[in-house]
């Protein structure tokens, strides 16, 4: 017996129905899936990471030179891209790879920290900004992807 499918991948039923055809053709779902880690990886590195380099803090370069596109992890409902931090998994308490390696302080200037005087370093934001910024370019982007990819694999979408 076959294996049941069903996906909705953009909200956007003229692809949805386009994208069920193409995955028909291609034995399953992991073609569509293999499509879409490479297209948000490829929009996130075109449109966030020159916005992120721009703010990033600079004073030794270390930060700016550790950046990376990575893959959100891996999920059967969600699927991306995001800007971090290269650097293994962060040890201790910390979870977050801002937190983690050499860069560990990149972390501390997105977030703010309170200091030993009792003062506080307020936030840079130097990551989230421009990821949160640029999602709908982001969205806009893949989904000018999907429909080129329909179109190449013969599946008329208007």
């Amino acid at each position: 017996m076959a294996k049941a499918f069903k996906m909705v991948m953009t909200g956007d039923k003229a692809i949805d129905k386009a994208l069920l055809k193409i995955a028909g053709k291609q034995e399953t779902a992991k073609h569509v899936n293999k499509f879409m880690r490479k297209a948000t990886r490829a929009a996130v590195k075109e449109i966030v990471m020159p916005k992120v380099k721009a703010r990033v803090p600079v004073e030794t370069g270390e930060l700016e030179s550790s950046l990376t596109v990575r893959a959100l992890k891996r999920s059967r409902t969600r699927l991306g891209s995001g800007v971090t931090l290269k650097g293994g998994d962060a040890p201790g308490e910390f979870k977050n790879p801002l937190f983690a390696g050499d860069t560990f302080y990149g972390g501390f200037l997105e977030f703010g920290f309170k200091q030993r005087d009792g003062g506080f370093y307020p936030p840079d934001q130097w990551l989230r900004i421009p990821l949160y910024t640029s999602e709908q370019q982001v969205k806009a982007k893949v989904i000018a992807a999907l429909k080129a990819w329909i179109r190449s694999a013969g599946v008329k979408i208007k």
